[in-house]
């Protein structure tokens, strides 16, 4: 409501020479989605959370397969080899 204050009196160009919708024209549209936007579901903070970190999570498993796949060498962590090792001198 303080754009239409502001802009009261002045001379507006019409609204399809315009790059900007009118004032009358933004509210009413607005107004017009507002319903839609009220009962869209509401944002979960934990299951937006959790989502980006399964996310995260199945990149970075899938960037270890594919160096698995393209190099069997990179199948053995240092623990794993550490682990293979100590049974290897059993």
């Amino acid at each position: 409501m303080r754009v239409q204050a502001a802009s009261q009196g002045q001379q507006r160009p019409p609204q399809f020479l315009s790059t900007h919708p009118s004032d009358e024209t933004r509210i009413r549209q607005l107004e017009g989605w507002m319903p839609e936007a009220l009962a869209a579901e509401s944002y979960d903070l934990n299951q937006n959370v959790v989502g980006k970190s399964l996310d995260g999570l199945f990149h970075v498993l899938g960037d270890e397969e594919r160096k698995i796949r393209t190099n069997p060498g990179a199948r053995l962590t240092e623990l794993l080899k550490d682990v293979v090792g100590s049974t290897a001198r059993r």
